[in-house]
């Protein structure tokens, strides 16, 4: 069996290629999850999501009590390089 640690976001390099699949269904519910070799965290694992960025918006909205617009370019702009890049790896992969 595998050597996950403490919490369900986290995981060992060893069980990250044991259970590939679970960790990115876990990721793809919207969790991050973090990989560690010998207990030490060397990487996260993020949803590409759009929304993501959107929730935050939302959530620093709600916690400044004012609109914050200024982040409008930026979150479109983020789309953009998400598009692209998700755009160069469906010719890449021919999808």
């Amino acid at each position: 069996m595998g050597t996950q640690l403490d919490t369900p976001n986290e995981y060992g390099v060893r069980d990250l290629h044991n259970k590939t699949s679970e960790v990115i269904a876990h990721v793809t519910e919207g969790n991050t999850v973090t990989i560690t070799n010998h207990g030490r965290p060397v990487a996260k694992i993020v949803p590409f999501l759009d929304e993501s960025l959107e929730q935050w918006l939302s959530m620093v909205e709600g916690i400044a009590g004012h609109d914050t617009g200024w982040l409008d370019e930026h979150l479109a702009d983020k789309r953009e390089q998400a598009e692209f890049e998700a755009a160069k790896e469906r010719r890449l992969w021919g999808r």
